[in-house]
C-alpha cells in the first residue's frame, strides 16, 4: 500500500511509474484486438485484470455473495470506453494510463486500514474456497445460457460475475505462481484456471 513517510517517496514513485508502463504495455495490447469496453480492476496487492461486463464492478460485488476474498482485496476499478483509447498514440496513452494510476493511488491512501498488512502468499484454503465461488458462479451462467434459432444468448449480470472471478482468480494464480508453493501446487491451480476460462470462453462465445 502507499506509504506517505517522506523516505517512502522515492518507492511509491516508483510503483506509480511501473504501474503506469505496465498499464500502457496492456493498453497497446488490447488496441491491437477487437475494439470494445473494458473495466479495469487494481486489488491492494498492485495487480489488475481487464474484463468486459455490462455491469460495475461495484454493483457485481455488492450483489454477489461469492466473491468474499474479492471484497476482501478489492480496491478501485476505473470502466474505460472504448473511445478512450482506441485512436491514441503511445504518449496519449501514457497521459490515460497517468490518470487512471493516479485514481487509484487516491484509493490506496485513503484505504489505509488492517488490510495493508494482508500477506502477498495466497492461503491455500482461501485459495480453494474461492475456486469453488468460480466454479459456482460458472455453473449458473451455464444455467443462464438460453438459445434461439441457432442463436446463444446470456444473463449479462452472470456473465458479469463470472468475468469478476475469473479475474480475481488469474491475480490471486500470478501471486501463487511467483510465491514458494511446489510445483505441484502451482502446476494444478494453472491446469485449473486455464481449463475453466477456456470453458467459459467456448461456451459464452
Amino acid at each position: 500500500m502507499i506509504n506517505l513517510n517522506n523516505n517512502q517517496n522515492k518507492i511509491n514513485s516508483e510503483l506509480f511509474n511501473n504501474l503506469v508502463n505496465l498499464l500502457v504495455q496492456e493498453l497497446l495490447k488490447i488496441q491491437s484486438k477487437k475494439m470494445t469496453d473494458y473495466q479495469i480492476i487494481f486489488n491492494i496487492f498492485n495487480q489488475f485484470q481487464f474484463i468486459e461486463t455490462d455491469w460495475s464492478v461495484k454493483e457485481l460485488i455488492d450483489s454477489t455473495y461469492y466473491i468474499d476474498q474479492f471484497k476482501n482485496e478489492f480496491l478501485y476499478s476505473h470502466f474505460l470506453k472504448r473511445s478512450e483509447y482506441e485512436k491514441l498514440d503511445k504518449d496519449k496513452l501514457t497521459s490515460l494510463a497517468t490518470e487512471i494510476v493516479t485514481g487509484l493511488f487516491a484509493k490506496k491512501i485513503e484505504a489505509r486500514t488492517s488490510e495493508n498488512l494482508k500477506n502477498y502468499k495466497p492461503n491455500l484454503d482461501d485459495f480453494k474456497s474461492m475456486v469453488n465461488e468460480v466454479l459456482i458462479c460458472e455453473s449458473r451462467f451455464y444455467k443462464s445460457l438460453i438459445k434461439v434459432h441457432d442463436i446463444t444468448s446470456y444473463g449479462a449480470y452472470e456473465y458479469g460475475v463470472v468475468q469478476l472471478q475469473l479475474a480475481n482468480y488469474k491475480m490471486t494464480l500470478t501471486r501463487m505462481l511467483s510465491s514458494d508453493y511446489n510445483w505441484k501446487i502451482k502446476t494444478k491451480a494453472f491446469i485449473q484456471f486455464y481449463l475453466i476460462e477456456k470453458r467459459f470462453k467456448f461456451k459464452s462465445a
